[in-house]
């Protein structure tokens, strides 16, 4: 969009002033007098976006205040966090310059959606109720009361002519739902019988469904897709939009540098001669602060049972709360937030040792403790002993190396795991491709040096 000639003609000083939102896209100065765009000036348009005015701090913080406030009238959890990459998100908004960049309106501030918020818990609990040892507390069952029944999930998705490492990636989690729904507890077996009853009741002369047809769906068909079409139920917890506040009340400024436009677009063989083209986008710089709210709020229809199961009060607070902060963990550590989130953007780290409770009175007030140390008794981490002695022996070092480093990230809370990091990196430590490999995992690296071995 067009500035105002009024604000063109008063300098720069309205850019200044002007929240980054509204100087990012209401009063864009990149455009030349014929309408194009001066590719050549990138970096100096989105330069003066980088200091945010003591006005718009100052406004930011009062609305963090007033988000804080209303957070507490509705008795709503929170968890403060800090980024320890850079932040981006909204990067596939239409731009002039690419690469767009999530801003909240009327305000003009960055953000995350809480939708967003929601994608990444919900993925983070997946993942620890299907693959993970130390799974937090979650299966399932618990993901679907807490968060809602995902018909389009990658456990039920019909297999399409499409690239062999999506279907086989599929067909992964198709049979990790499998396993998982065939090892439950009699518990979450009750759990998941009372959420097909209430996600979709049966009708009369029936059988209701059982863990059993569960396991069915996995095998798709127009059947199955019909059936899971007709599973209707609002998960509990609700998330607000996040509004960070940037570090030293700065943006900042990151750069792709793509070499081979040639190959992609050109359809030329791809080679290292190709001229690169400097793509500029706006990110929060590590060390920003972001607080999550969190309302739990199950509804009318869910039965006695399922709620008195989320709301036991174990270690001074009830159990949604004790999952949810297992899931903002394994999030903070492996997903992360926002966009880039593969090449390291978005990882955050909890600002207190324990996450902030707000509550109503007559709610569970207590501050919620942190969540068990993953791998709490000492003969937990014999068998990564044991493989770490045969590593050499490893039909694929690579990849066995990488997965004990993995494993022992997950891990980071047991005493043992930084001396059990540091023998590993001294068995590889003459492999230099293989190092830089594994030191990639910050969390790993870290158990590193606190073994005494870099």
């Amino acid at each position: 969009m067009a500035a105002p000639a009024y604000l063109a003609r008063s300098g720069s000083t309205y850019v200044r002033q002007a929240p980054p939102g509204h100087a990012f896209r209401l009063y864009f100065q990149g455009w030349r007098s014929d309408w194009t765009l001066e590719k050549e000036h990138k970096y100096q348009t989105l330069a003066p976006l980088e200091q945010l005015d003591k006005t718009v701090v100052e406004g930011l913080r009062s609305l963090r205040r007033r988000q804080q406030d209303a957070a507490n009238l509705l008795g709503m959890w929170s968890l403060e966090g800090t980024s320890t990459a850079p932040f981006a998100t909204g990067l596939g908004i239409e731009h002039p310059l690419e690469n767009g960049f999530a801003f909240l309106d009327p305000y003009g501030l960055p953000y995350l959606p809480g939708s967003s918020v929601k994608g990444v818990l919900r993925r983070a609990a997946e993942e620890l109720a299907l693959f993970e040892a130390d799974k937090g507390g979650w299966s399932i069952p618990a993901v679907w009361w807490l968060f809602g029944f995902d018909a389009t999930s990658a456990c039920f998705a019909a297999d399409a002519d499409e690239p062999r490492p999506i279907l086989e990636e599929r067909a992964r989690w198709r049979e990790a739902l499998r396993s998982h729904l065939e090892r439950l507890a009699p518990t979450d077996v009750k759990l998941l019988e009372d959420y097909l009853a209430c996600a979709r009741p049966p009708k009369p002369k029936e059988k209701p469904l059982s863990r059993d047809d569960v396991m069915r769906w996995v095998l798709g068909g127009p059947q199955v897709a019909n059936l899971l079409r007709q599973m209707h139920s609002r998960g509990a917890l609700e998330f607000w939009d996040v509004i960070p506040e940037p570090v030293d009340s700065k943006l900042r400024i990151d750069i792709m540098n793509p070499h081979y436009g040639h190959y992609y677009q050109g359809g030329e063989p791809p080679g290292d001669w190709g001229s690169p083209i400097p793509i500029f986008f706006l990110t929060l710089p590590p060390g920003s602060e972001f607080t999550f709210f969190v309302r739990y709020r199950p509804p009318l229809a869910w039965p006695s049972a399922a709620r008195e199961y989320f709301e036991q009060v174990q270690d001074e607070a009830p159990r949604w709360q004790a999952l949810l902060a297992a899931a903002f963990e394994f999030a903070f550590d492996w997903l992360g937030f926002g966009a880039k989130t593969a090449v390291g953007y978005g990882r955050m780290e909890r600002k207190n040792a324990a996450p902030l409770l707000v509550a109503t009175p007559g709610q569970h007030g207590a501050p919620l403790p942190p969540p068990p140390a993953s791998g709490s008794s000492l003969e937990d981490l014999a068998p990564l002993e044991k493989r770490i002695g045969h590593l050499t022996s490893a039909r694929d070092l690579s990849a066995e190396a990488v997965a004990l480093a993995n494993e022992l990230s997950r891990r980071k809370n047991h005493p043992d795991s930084p001396r059990l990091a540091a023998a590993l990196f001294k068995v590889i430590r003459d492999k230099c491709w293989l190092v830089e490999k594994v030191l990639k995992n910050p969390i790993f690296a870290e158990l590193v040096k606190k073994g005494g071995a870099e």
